[in-house]
């Protein structure tokens, strides 16, 4: 039983990190394409993990 919360975790965080990794590169690849100035991406991509972190730290 152990172990599959603690599967169930390492594949939540997986998710997780996956899901900001392709935040960060959608948001990279709006500048490119419509020329949205790079710090307004990189604080989209900080506001993503501040919510992440939230979650997680909501979770316990």
């Amino acid at each position: 039983m152990e172990g599959r919360a603690c599967h169930d975790g390492l594949a939540r965080r997986r998710r997780e990190t996956a899901g900001a990794e392709r935040f960060e590169v959608a948001a990279h690849e709006a500048v490119e394409l419509v020329g949205v100035p790079e710090v307004l991406t990189d604080r989209l991509a900080a506001l993503e993990g501040d919510e992440l972190e939230k979650r997680r730290a909501a979770r316990g």
